[in-house]
């Protein structure tokens, strides 16, 4: 008899996450940003494109000083299930988001406001069916910690 082809997995049911803001700045407990944070591929190294934004969170954070503590999410598209894989996807992530607070802390920013943590593909915003979706995925985001 012939053997059924396989089912596809159910694409990820996620809402689609919040619309860029016009102008980076504060909304609710997150620094939200006017555009994304890119890297060299594969690489924790930032693109010349994402020091601009990069410093309006600096000036942020110069500005707003009763904002003691921030958290750095690194976060991946999911490019697959290995070990060998999900380690480099939690690598990268954590890699990137240490380059994100050298670059904040280079900036005059102290770094005991600022811990940086790597999140791999396990919080994904969008699926990771697409290119589209794989794209939001890939991102850097800043959350305003209540306490350390």
């Amino acid at each position: 008899a012939p053997v059924p082809a396989p089912v596809p997995a159910p694409v990820e049911d996620l809402p689609p996450p919040p619309p860029r803001p016009a102008k980076t700045g504060i909304t609710g407990n997150k620094i939200a940003l006017a555009q994304s944070i890119n890297f060299v591929s594969n690489k924790a190294v930032l693109v010349r494109d994402s020091f601009a934004i990069l410093d309006e969170v600096a000036h942020i954070l110069e500005t707003h000083p009763h904002i003691e503590h921030v958290l750095i999410e690194g976060h991946c598209s999911d490019a697959g299930d290995t070990p060998e894989i999900e380690a480099f996807e939690m690598k990268l992530s954590q890699e990137r988001a240490d380059s994100v607070m050298e670059y904040l802390v280079e900036k005059g920013i102290d770094p005991g406001r600022l811990k940086a943590i790597g999140y791999g593909d396990k919080r994904p915003v969008a699926t990771n069916a697409t290119y589209e979706g794989r794209a939001l995925n890939r991102r850097v985001e800043f959350t305003i910690m209540e306490d350390a």
